[in-house]
């Protein structure tokens, strides 16, 4: 059956809280199971609050990837104040439980402003997570094939790193701007990751 892109789901919403959990490891920044769940729902409302544009791929009724943009400029079509309070409280306490989200958010800070030294962008893929069992099947190509039908001639970027899969960017377009490189502890374990920003014009 061929994918459709459809309106995302409410119920869907726990599912695609679960494929950004585990395709972006975020397991790396807590020990804690409960508040590894929290921070996933934290990251996905953010980032929902933030889209100006919302792709959700479809095998029958099954999700299989989600995809956000936030382009300057246009209207928010997921904002919630419900959703903005929950947001705050989380970030006001990841700098207790999550020292590694900190020294990430830091980095791509530092990326970003070396990126805008050069580059004018309209705007971030700011979520993008499909189904680990879908990968390989072109449910993420797809999200980007029909985000390319929304914001063509427009220049986007995206973070990721190299617990993720950023090789499929640099196959599909991408071109990456810069590396940063960071270190953090959970528990007694020490974490090296390669933080990347990648950019292109649709």
């Amino acid at each position: 059956m061929p994918l459709e892109l459809r309106p995302l789901q409410k119920k869907d919403y726990q599912q695609a809280v679960q494929y950004a959990i585990v395709g972006m490891h975020f397991e790396r920044y807590f020990a804690n199971s409960w508040l590894l769940k929290r921070y996933g729902h934290y990251f996905f409302n953010s980032e929902l609050n933030r889209a100006t544009h919302l792709l959700a791929a479809y095998d029958g009724d099954h999700l299989v990837g989600v995809l956000t943009a936030d382009l300057v400029g246009q209207p928010k079509i997921q904002f919630s104040r419900w959703r903005q309070v929950k947001v705050w409280l989380w970030e006001t306490l990841q700098h207790v439980f999550a020292g590694g989200v900190d020294r990430y958010a830091q980095a791509n800070q530092a990326l970003y402003a070396a990126y805008r030294r050069h580059y004018q962008p309209d705007g971030e893929i700011n979520f993008f997570a499909v189904d680990p069992q879908a990968q390989g099947k072109g449910s993420g190509t797809f999200l980007l094939n029909a985000l390319k039908s929304e914001v063509a001639g427009k220049a986007l970027y995206l973070y990721t790193d190299d617990n993720c899969n950023y090789r499929f960017y640099e196959h599909r377009g991408f071109q990456r701007s810069g590396t940063e490189q960071i270190q953090f502890r959970i528990g007694k374990k020490l974490t090296t990751l390669q933080c990347f920003l990648y950019h292109r014009e649709f």
